[in-house]
């Protein structure tokens, strides 16, 4: 054997895996030599969230009197843009009747939060004596506030991170070695931003040509272990969207190593 393809997909299984982080068995003898692997093609759903009850960054509260009465609203569980966010705030007040009209019967609200994309940071607009509560959870991380009752227009001290801090996704690999994260050695097999809105099936090739790391020191391949994470190195929870896999394992030429 010089060359083989693997293919790993996560609909096939059965057990406690997730789809983000999976263990496919094998039988591949790779006695003769070293070997080493890459990554040909990965599928993937934009099926993570950034605002989850897991989070605990779900809730906020907001007063139509000043601070005398407080009104909760929790937001689905769900991957969320600023944008989003304000629409699902408004539904909310226009549900608990905390919305006007004017004359030509046009629904506005005395809360808005929006994005500036110039400095990257929220802006939250309060009119009429409307308070907006960020301190009972972590929702105010994403949009850039401290931990503050909001009682006056004013725009987020810090950008918004309304990614929750992942920057790019890793495949890792549990029979690849050689790469490393910062200084910690790692399996992980390669490394991608996603470049297409959350709903969709991200399709993941290495360009221009396939990265490949040796295989782990051993005779035979009896299970290939898949692992998403970010750029921090938490899980990923894709919520039971499939993955698929397709790996390329070849030997390594003999001046590449010594057996």
């Amino acid at each position: 054997m010089t060359q083989v393809l693997i293919l790993l997909d996560s609909t096939t299984l059965q057990g406690s895996f997730t789809t983000d982080d999976f263990q496919v068995p094998i039988d591949i003898d790779i006695s003769d030599c070293r070997y080493e692997i890459a990554l040909v093609k990965l599928n993937l759903w934009y099926s993570w969230y950034n605002i989850s009850t897991d989070f605990g960054n779900n809730t906020l509260r907001y007063s139509p009197d000043g601070g005398t009465t407080w009104k909760t609203i929790t937001i689905p569980n769900g991957q969320y843009t600023v944008d989003q966010i304000n629409t699902v705030i408004q539904s909310a007040m226009f549900n608990n009747g905390d919305y006007y009209s004017n004359a030509q019967n046009v629904t506005s609200y005395n809360i808005t939060i929006s994005a500036d994309y110039s400095t990257l940071k929220v802006n939250i607009a309060v009119s009429s004596n409307f308070q907006v509560d960020l301190t009972v959870s972590a929702l105010n991380l994403l949009l850039g506030f401290g931990s503050i009752i909001v009682t006056y227009t004013q725009e987020g001290s810090l950008p918004a991170n309304i990614n929750r801090d992942i920057n790019s996704l890793s495949l890792k690999c549990s029979i690849s070695v050689g790469s490393f994260a910062n200084n910690n050695s790692s399996n992980i097999l390669y490394t991608f931003v996603p470049t297409s809105i959350p709903g969709t099936n991200l399709n993941i090739t290495p360009k221009p040509k396939l990265i490949f790391l040796p295989v782990v020191n051993t005779n035979r391949l009896t299970s290939i272990r898949i692992t998403i994470v970010d750029n921090l190195g938490r899980r990923v929870d894709l919520n039971n969207q499939p993955v698929t896999c397709l790996l390329v394992l070849r030997k390594m030429r003999k001046t590449e190593y010594v057996k």
